[in-house]
């Protein structure tokens, strides 16, 4: 492969899914805190996104389902 070939696209979808990973697990910090000071507007705001990361997840996880060997 050449070094300007562009990545499989398993691994570029598995990198999605990593740092959809790490996204999740920052959001969930962040949610933590946003619930221990009453932040009421930003904890609803932040469970959304939450919400939208985990579905992206789904959608990443089965992408990979069938290709991971």
């Amino acid at each position: 492969m050449c070094s300007s070939d562009p990545p499989d696209y398993v691994v570029m979808v598995r990198n999605l899914y990593n740092d959809n990973n790490t996204i999740l697990n920052n959001l969930q910090t962040l949610y933590t805190l946003a619930e221990r000071y009453s932040e009421i507007g930003h904890s609803n705001f932040i469970q959304d996104r939450v919400m939208a990361h985990k579905q992206h997840a789904y959608f990443l996880r089965s992408t990979l389902k069938g290709e991971e060997q």
